[in-house]
């Protein structure tokens, strides 16, 4: 089942930046929409004043995935690692389960990321004792670069899909 369109134009204006700003840091990005008609998430990553990362978040996602057993991701990546997010809680700030992925410079390909890859975090530290993940009540979807990645980025995306049990991985 498909959940995000990025070749919907108003697909775009639902996502909102939150960088390394709101610590000090000086990291930039946007989302914006690509000459392809797709969604590109760009800009800097900077360490300088402690920062770090750069993001950006779909509030308004609520989704039951409780018959899916991960996301399918359609993008084309730069050679940066990127995290998908996704929120429980409807408070800003709070647990994030976050599953790494790599796409393939300069070529389109489709990431899948089983539930079971995504880790609970809070303010980018692993959490020990989380509350259990729960796909019924995804509320939230968000993109992150982080990981000392200092630098310009960009990824392209096309979509976001639920994975089926049946899928093929």
């Amino acid at each position: 089942m498909q959940l995000i369109d990025f070749k919907e134009p108003e697909e775009i204006g639902r996502w909102r930046t939150i960088n390394d700003e709101v610590m000090g840091g000086r990291s930039n990005s946007q989302m914006t929409m690509s000459s392809s008609g797709t969604a590109l998430f760009h800009g800097i990553v900077s360490l300088a004043d402690g920062g770090g990362f750069a993001s950006v978040r779909r509030f308004d996602a609520a989704c039951d995935l409780s018959d899916a057993s991960g996301l399918k991701v359609r993008c084309r990546g730069d050679g940066h690692i990127y995290k998908l997010n996704l929120r429980l809680e409807k408070c800003f700030d709070g647990v994030v389960w976050q599953a790494p992925f790599d796409p393939i410079p300069s070529e389109w390909e489709t990431i899948t990321l089983p539930f079971s890859s995504f880790v609970p975090t809070y303010h980018g530290r692993h959490v020990t004792h989380p509350p259990k993940f729960d796909p019924a009540r995804i509320l939230s979807f968000g993109l992150v670069i982080g990981g000392r990645q200092d630098g310009p980025f960009h990824l392209e995306l096309e979509w976001v899909k639920s994975l089926d049990p049946d899928d093929a991985a």
